[in-house]
């Protein structure tokens, strides 16, 4: 029971933190959109910050693509593992916030920072999913060690 609650508890947070990295997300310009009147052909070279970002984004996708396939693979996930990880890019995310603001025309920024956000959302589902079925398989549990510690003596059912 335990060891539920405790991945129960794990999934909830690496939930949050990717519910966190959405929202987050969502002041995020769309792809190819221009800004302020600028033509947004993309053209110009990339600023050392801008490929700074982009390091940032590939290293959460990669963290995210991970989770994700081992979820979908239904193999044994270190939920503790990748919460961490994905908490020190989000911590990553929030010194750069300020950056990806002000680069928000920069080329590529602005497609890659709208594929995390759909990565991240099907990372969110999937973790959800696991969420349920982890509350699910604790309820049958409890109810099962309820129903064998129980001699009747006090149920409704006669």
């Amino acid at each position: 029971m335990q060891a539920t609650e405790s991945a129960a508890h794990a999934l909830e947070a690496s939930g949050a933190e990717v519910e966190s990295l959405v929202q987050s997300m969502a002041l995020v310009p769309q792809p190819n959109a221009p800004v302020d009147g600028e033509s947004g052909n993309g053209e110009a070279p990339m600023s050392d910050e801008a490929r700074g970002v982009l390091a940032a984004i590939k290293r959460l996708e990669d963290i995210v693509d991970e989770e994700t396939a081992a979820l979908e693979a239904r193999q044994p996930v270190d939920l503790a593992e990748f919460s961490l990880r994905k908490s020190r890019s989000m911590l990553e995310f929030a010194r750069l916030s300020r950056t990806i603001t002000l680069m928000r025309n920069e080329p590529n920024i602005a497609d890659n920072l709208q594929k995390l956000r759909l990565k991240l959302e099907k990372n969110r589902a999937l973790l959800q999913m696991h969420l349920e079925a982890a509350c699910e398989v604790a309820t049958i549990i409890a109810r099962t060690i309820m129903e064998a510690e129980s001699d009747g003596t006090y149920s409704a059912d006669v």
